[in-house]
C-alpha cells in the first residue's frame, strides 16, 4: 500500500520527534549553574605552591562567606582530589570538624552565624588534580616553536575546585588574592593586579595578585611559566 504525501510527512515528523526524544533521554545531565546556597561568598585568599615532579598542588586557602540567614552552623563546598591537613577559623585558629565526600568538603562551625557575620575559613591541604590545574613538560623541539615548562590552570566551567575548595558554580561572585611560590626564573601571572614580588632564601618568589572587581569563580586562573612581563596601556589602563 502507498502512502500518500500528507502521510509521508506525518510518519517522517513523528521519526523525527522519537528520535529527538531518545537523544534528550540519552544526553548527560546539564550541571544546575543556579544551585541554591546557604551562604554568599565574599573573598578568597589563596596561597600555594607546587611539586612539578609529583604533580600536586600545596594550597591554603581562606574562604569568607556571609550566611543569608540567621541559625548558620554548616556549609558544604566543592573539592575533588584533595588531602585537608587543617580547617580552622581564620584569623581566630579555631579548629573546626569536617567530613568529605567524594566531591565535596562539610564543614561544621564553632557556632550559628547570621547575615551580619563574615565566617572566614582556611584550609591547609594538598592536591593532585586530574583537572583544573595542568603539569606541561618543557618542549625543546626544533620542529616546533618551543617553550619552558609551564603550569597553568583551566577553571572553566566547574574545574577549579580540583585546586582550592570553593563554591564552585558560576553564579556566585567574589573577589581574591592569590599568592604564589614558584622557583625562579619562573613567574606567575593570575587576575587583577601584581601587588608585590617577593624574594625567599631557598630560590624561589612569591607573587601576590589581586582582584578587587567580584568574578565568577571559573574564571580564576594561574600561570607558572618562563616569561616575559611586557605592560601596555589599553584606553590607560596598564595590562
Amino acid at each position: 500500500m502507498k502512502l500518500c504525501k500528507f502521510q509521508t510527512l506525518l510518519v517522517s515528523a513523528v521519526f523525527l520527534l522519537v528520535a529527538a526524544a531518545f537523544a534528550v533521554a540519552q544526553a548527560p545531565a546539564r550541571p544546575n549553574f543556579n544551585r541554591a546556597s546557604t551562604y554568599d561568598v565574599q573573598h578568597y585568599t589563596i596561597r600555594a605552591s607546587f611539586d612539578r615532579e609529583k604533580k600536586q598542588v600545596f594550597g591554603d586557602t581562606t574562604v569568607s562567606l556571609k550566611p543569608l540567614a540567621a541559625g548558620f552552623r554548616e556549609f558544604d563546598l566543592d573539592a575533588e582530589d584533595m588531602a585537608f591537613s587543617s580547617v580552622a577559623l581564620d584569623p581566630e585558629g579555631t579548629s573546626l570538624k569536617f567530613t568529605m565526600a567524594p566531591k565535596s568538603i562539610h564543614i561544621v562551625l564553632d557556632k550559628a552565624y547570621g547575615p551580619d557575620d563574615i565566617v572566614s575559613v582556611r584550609f591547609k591541604y594538598i592536591s593532585t588534580p586530574r583537572k583544573g590545574v595542568y603539569f606541561v613538560d618543557a618542549d625543546n623541539s626544533t620542529q616546533q616553536m618551543g617553550h619552558s615548562a609551564q603550569i597553568w590552570s583551566q577553571g572553566e566551567s566547574e574545574f577549579n575546585r580540583y585546586w582550592f575548595p570553593s563554591y564552585d558554580t558560576p553564579n556566585d561572585f567574589r573577589t581574591t588574592e592569590l599568592r604564589a611560590t614558584a622557583a625562579k626564573p619562573f613567574y606567575v601571572v593570575s587576575n587583577g593586579k601584581l601587588i608585590s614580588t617577593k624574594d625567599n632564601p631557598d630560590g624561589t618568589r612569591t607573587f601576590d595578585w589581586k582582584m578587587d572587581q567580584p568574578y565568577a569563580n571559573y574564571l580564576t586562573s594561574i600561570v607558572v611559566a618562563e616569561t616575559t612581563p611586557v605592560v601596555q596601556d589599553f584606553d590607560g589602563i596598564p595590562v
